[in-house]
């Protein structure tokens, strides 16, 4: 019999590649702004309870819509385009000028929604440069972060292709050392029986065929269902009962519930 091993075809990506931006970006920006809100508003705490909760409850405003702005960018556009780039260094060019400019952007757009919702008295260029330092604050550090996360998973996949890999090499190492002996060893008791019982010789060429079939059609395909891959035994113990007769003596029992399972042949 021969058979060959598949290779493996567990998809792999490449080192770079994948997510840019970490899920918990969102659940961060839920909580970030407690952290700067004193910071972000310098006489916080010589403001009366009620006015104070007013303003950190405006300091969510920028940290919300830059969250989820930047998180729908780097999802849906950024991936387009910064993974062209080859150099390390001009993707984080990239990254640091796209985070800029976006903040600028959104900090002049909020700016006022601000000062009519929060704070009247907010100075505008002092509330832009906190949206830049804002995202810089969240962006940078979560692009490291899931770039970290890319490259361990690159190395896992790697290393299960690498396992899969040498399984199927060991199996078709050990097919390869086995059958050609129980080939012989079944034309010398086939050649053995044509003079005693020749119907029995007759039904283990036919055995021998169906096992040979199998294994040729085992080598296009991975996985066969259980109760094929025990109807294979059947014919191979079979095989082995013609040639060492009441010597051997088997028993196959199967759970007719696992009897489709799908099971790598052979």
């Amino acid at each position: 019999m021969s058979t060959h091993a598949s290779p493996a075809t567990l998809a792999i990506s490449l080192p770079g590649h994948g997510k840019l931006l970490p899920n918990e970006l969102l659940w961060l920006n839920l909580f970030a702004p407690l952290a700067v809100a004193p910071l972000i508003i310098r006489n916080l705490f010589e403001l009366e309870l009620r006015d104070a909760i007013q303003r950190i409850g405006g300091v969510y405003l920028p940290f919300i819509i830059l969250s989820l702005s930047f998180y729908a960018l780097y999802h849906y556009v950024v991936p387009r385009f910064i993974w062209r780039l080859r150099s390390p260094l001009q993707r984080a060019m990239a990254h640091a000028a796209l985070i800029t400019v976006v903040s600028l952007i959104l900090g002049a757009v909020l700016t006022p929604i601000y000062r009519a919702t929060c704070d009247k008295s907010v100075d505008g260029a002092s509330f832009i440069i906190d949206c830049v330092i804002i995202s810089w604050a969240t962006m940078i550090p979560s692009l490291i972060v899931q770039r970290l996360r890319n490259r361990a998973q690159h190395v896992e996949q790697l290393a299960l292709v690498q396992r899969q890999a040498a399984l199927e090499a060991q199996l078709a190492a050990l097919q390869a050392r086995t059958n050609p002996h129980f080939f012989f060893n079944t034309i010398n008791t086939v050649a053995a029986l044509i003079p005693d019982d020749p119907s029995l010789a007759e039904r283990t060429l036919e055995q021998l065929a169906d096992v040979f079939r199998y294994a040729l059609d085992a080598s296009k395909i991975k996985t066969v269902p259980l109760k094929r891959e025990l109807a294979m035994i059947e014919d191979y113990l079979g095989i082995q009962a013609a040639r060492f007769g009441q010597k051997l003596q088997t028993s196959i029992q199967c759970d007719d519930n696992i009897a489709n399972v799908e099971v790598p042949p052979l």
